[in-house]
């Protein structure tokens, strides 16, 4: 599990630009509801990104300081805060031209950048299986979506289903 966050936390560093920063302190996880999730874009002045309500899950949320909001997908017996990694979790992130972060991180870690609907641009991270690094045209905002499966990780991504939060 510490081996995991270690992954996460470098990729994170990399799309932000900033591996020597520690990771901004998070927020406690707590368990949403999908109507707490679309108030949530209005209270955080920016978009947020997630998969659309997924079937038998609950939602987590988690914020940092420095804007970045989680979403994972918990089944109904899991707890919030749950510390394993075995969730579809959906993280957006302040980047400023978040196109161009996203390429630049996709070349340090020499992966191909592939097209998605909607004219985004994304990579599956190959230092972290399950991890996809997304950004739209003109969005000041990177997505991450990481799932066990990094076959359905890549499948979300590329069917669109990653949106904002309405």
């Amino acid at each position: 599990m510490a081996v995991a966050a270690a992954i996460a936390l470098v990729a994170v560093l990399l799309i932000r630009g900033g591996e020597g920063e520690s990771e901004p302190q998070r927020t406690a996880a707590e368990t949403v509801s999908v109507e707490e999730l679309r108030a949530l874009p209005a209270s955080a002045g920016h978009p947020v990104y997630w998969a659309g309500e997924q079937t038998g899950t609950k939602l987590e949320l988690s914020q940092t300081g420095d804007g970045s909001i989680y979403i994972r997908y918990l089944p109904r017996d899991a707890e919030a805060g749950d510390p394993r990694p075995d969730f579809l979790t959906v993280g957006t992130y302040p980047e400023g031209d978040a196109v161009e972060v996203v390429r630049g991180s996709a070349k340090h870690v020499d992966a191909a950048v592939e097209r998605v609907r909607g004219g985004g641009v994304a990579y599956a991270d190959p230092e972290n299986p399950g991890t996809v690094f997304l950004a739209y045209p003109s969005s000041q905002f990177a997505i991450e979506v990481y799932d066990p499966s990094p076959r359905r990780a890549l499948e979300l991504v590329e069917s669109g289903t990653i949106q904002p939060v309405s």
